[in-house]
């Protein structure tokens, strides 16, 4: 008797895991509407560039040159390249600008090597963040299926749409590495906001 009401159990359980898997996923954000998708992505981004500005923020200003190593980018730096390279999206790939990556390259790095106060690198950050923002939310569903090369991929073309998930990844993954830069100094980073 127990081992059927164990397997009914397990049936059960197993029927709403379907049920939720089928439904739950299902709802009214469709992404063949650009309207969901743009609105969607703003919210997101918007969310990204507080949580990374209060990263910036936790850092005491004495610290902004902290490396773990010498081989990798400073505290500051990590801030540096996020905007630098926001700002590059926004003023060529968004446009569908093709760009001379060893020309871009030496920008960057000319950049997160400037010398700039935490104000001066919050401030430059977060006007960075409102530009790529504004940029991607005036694009519509046509531009966002429209394929680019994306110089540092030349050969792989994707849509603009995925362009914009590899925007997030790569603020993502420098974020991160600021994040560990905290903990390296014994500084709790701010909990983390998805969305």
């Amino acid at each position: 008797m127990k081992i059927s009401q164990l397997k009914r159990s397990h049936l059960i359980t197993l029927l709403l895991v379907v049920t939720f898997i089928v439904f739950g996923f299902k709802n009214n954000t469709s992404y063949d509407d650009n309207s969901n998708y743009i609105d969607d992505y703003k919210e997101i981004m918007i969310q990204m560039k507080d949580y990374t500005l209060s990263i910036g923020e936790l850092m005491p200003k004495e610290k902004y040159d902290f490396r773990p190593t010498e081989e990798v980018r400073s505290f500051a730096e990590q801030l540096k390249h996020i905007g630098i390279i926001l700002d590059n999206q926004g003023k060529n790939v968004t446009k569908f600008k093709q760009f001379d990556t060893k020309e871009s390259i030496a920008e960057n790095k000319a950049y997160e090597k400037k010398s700039l106060s935490k104000k001066e690198i919050l401030t430059n950050l977060s006007a960075s963040f409102d530009n790529i923002i504004s940029s991607i939310s005036s694009m519509d569903d046509e531009t966002l299926n429209k394929k680019y090369s994306f110089p540092f991929a030349p050969k792989n073309m994707q849509s603009m749409r995925t362009i914009t998930m590899f925007i997030r990844d790569h603020i993502t993954h420098h974020r991160a590495q600021a994040i560990v830069y905290l903990r390296l100094n014994n500084i709790e980073p701010t909990f983390y906001k998805p969305f």
